[in-house]
């Protein structure tokens, strides 16, 4: 007996599928920015007066440039109906991967992609293996701490963003510059110069005049570097326009921030503050590449598109679940 068809046996049968999540999965916008990190805002970390800054002509270009991100997909949610209660749960696929830029030439150089199981109420559960043609798709087990929809699919979004980190700590060194996709909330603290690229403005970390000099930049400019955060998650950032804006379009349209761990040092912040300002435009994308444009970077769309594929097809996974869990209950009958 094969591993596939022994734990068609072993995987209890109070699991049942919930049709309605992946709906309600794409209908959620996860904010990842730490509730508490707008506290201690430093504005006076480069210059007390704030102003707009285009980086000098002579910055210094990195060897290479490597782009981090990740995506994640509720193939189908689940209920626990153990005990007589109902515990959430999904089954998800996430993926990682990193694109390099070096000399003109971009390629994707490093992915991962990973399945788990998740329940909430801090539930385990044995790997789940569901026969899908050829291969078999093993869900190894993960956890929420609450028992809400909400956060079981927060905690997906967690693991996608952990191997995000992974995959951006064995990248980068001094010789290049490493972005991740999104902010660097769960790799703090943080030695290496890692810049976490949020293209996403769920708070305003500055105010009054000092908003409207984010709301006057132009491509290639940014704000000076401020400070913000806690002692073990405290970062260095800035606001950076990587591309043009229409009349139409609202002032913060083509505006993404750049965040460094404090532990860099100030210094070193800025010199890359200059760096990635001068670089970011380069990679703008256009409305017809992407609907996010121009903050979803060329590198970044196109690993986004690759990793998508790479997870497999939606329906088709999502119809091997329910084969499998079909097969479960005409077993047990």
């Amino acid at each position: 007996m094969t591993t596939a068809s022994h734990n068609l046996h072993s995987v209890p049968l109070t699991l049942r599928l919930d049709p309605w999540t992946p709906t309600y999965e794409s209908a959620v916008r996860l904010e990842e920015e730490d509730a508490d990190a707008i506290e201690d805002v430093r504005t006076d970390v480069e210059t007390d007066a704030w102003r707009v800054i285009t980086p000098p002509h002579e910055t210094p270009a990195p060897e290479s440039v490597f782009f981090i991100d990740g995506v994640r997909r509720v193939d189908v949610g689940i209920i626990d109906e153990a005990d007589g209660g109902l515990v959430y749960g999904l089954l998800g696929t996430f993926a990682a991967g990193v694109t390099s830029c070096c000399d003109g030439v971009a390629r994707i150089c490093e992915e991962s992609i990973g399945r788990r199981v998740i329940l909430g109420a801090g539930k385990d559960h044995e790997t789940i293996r569901v026969p899908a043609g050829g291969i078999v798709l093993e869900y190894m087990s993960a956890s929420a701490d609450e028992n809400t929809r909400a956060k079981v699919m927060a905690q997906l979004q967690v693991l996608m963003r952990k191997e995000e980190g992974k995959l951006a700590v064995m990248t980068a060194d001094d010789r290049r510059l490493t972005f991740i996709d999104g902010p660097l909330t769960y790799m703090l603290p943080l030695e290496k110069p890692i810049l976490g690229y949020v293209k996403t403005h769920s708070k305003y970390y500055v105010g009054g005049e000092q908003l409207r000099v984010v709301q006057q930049l132009q491509t290639g400019q940014r704000t000076p570097v401020f400070q913000f955060g806690t002692e073990h998650n405290s970062r260095y950032s800035w606001y950076v326009c990587v591309g043009p804006r229409r009349e139409l379009d609202h002032s913060l349209a083509g505006v993404v921030r750049v965040e460094v761990s404090a532990m860099v040092g100030a210094a070193k912040a800025i010199e890359l503050a200059n760096c990635a300002t001068a670089l970011l435009p380069r990679f703008a994308t256009t409305p017809t590449w992407d609907p996010r444009a121009p903050q979803n970077l060329y590198p970044v769309s196109a690993l986004e598109s690759h990793l998508h594929h790479r997870m497999g097809d939606r329906e088709y996974v999502r119809r091997s679940i329910t084969v499998h869990f079909r097969s479960l209950m005409e077993m047990a009958a």
